[in-house]
């Protein structure tokens, strides 16, 4: 098996972060990246800079302005579930399964 290279980030907003985020994927190179708090509406997630730096696989649960989370990936993701384990419609849970 080869290994990957993970990195989980509380962002607090990733539109608001989008330069240190930038920053940090080319230095630091992850395989996948996963964000909390991405406070961002699924088709507002800025995916541009992700798929320009090679992070084409990605996965987002989002909201306004609260909780929202995503996965971006250097890798294929597979079985991409979205969960709502609290029973309150906060896009808090994302799961994946790397093939």
């Amino acid at each position: 098996m080869t290994s990957l290279s993970i990195a989980s980030w509380n962002i607090n907003s990733v539109r608001a972060r989008i330069g240190i985020v930038e920053k940090f994927l080319r230095e630091e190179a992850p395989d996948i990246l996963c964000l909390q708090e991405t406070k961002v509406e699924c088709g507002l997630f800025p995916k541009g800079m992700f798929e320009q730096l090679g992070y084409s696989h990605i996965v987002t649960n989002g909201q306004r302005m609260h909780h929202g989370v995503a996965i971006v990936s250097k890798v294929p993701l597979a079985d991409i579930r979205k969960y709502d384990w609290q029973a309150n419609g906060e896009a808090r849970h994302i799961g994946v399964t790397l093939p």
